[in-house]
């Protein structure tokens, strides 16, 4: 299975966007360690899903924003297990081309 971020990589890049998340069963030490580790969380999430400036596209950042409130989502932080729904909005390689300035 790969890690979210890359998950969400290739979704973008075959053209699926992210529909739905899934809930399942959590945990209180879940709940406290949200409290006081989501500064940290997100801090860190703001950092990582920011385009760097040469890379800078209206694409880039609307996936970034797209894996930014999945990454930050009490779903994925909280629950057990995650069920993720993608819908096909795209075709092939419409957006999200990392490495590629300017490319839409």
């Amino acid at each position: 299975i790969p890690a979210l971020p890359t998950l969400h990589y290739l979704m973008w890049q075959y053209g699926f966007r992210l529909e739905r998340v899934g809930r399942s069963d959590r945990k209180l030490t879940s709940y406290l360690l949200y409290a006081l580790l989501w500064p940290l969380i997100l801090l860190r999430t703001l950092r990582f899903t920011r385009p760097l400036k040469r890379f800078d596209t209206p694409s880039q950042r609307e996936a970034g924003a797209d894996l930014r409130r999945l990454l930050t989502s009490p779903h994925v932080l909280l629950d057990e297990n995650l069920v993720l729904l993608f819908r096909k909005v795209h075709e092939v390689g419409d957006l999200y081309h990392p490495g590629h300035p300017g490319a839409a």
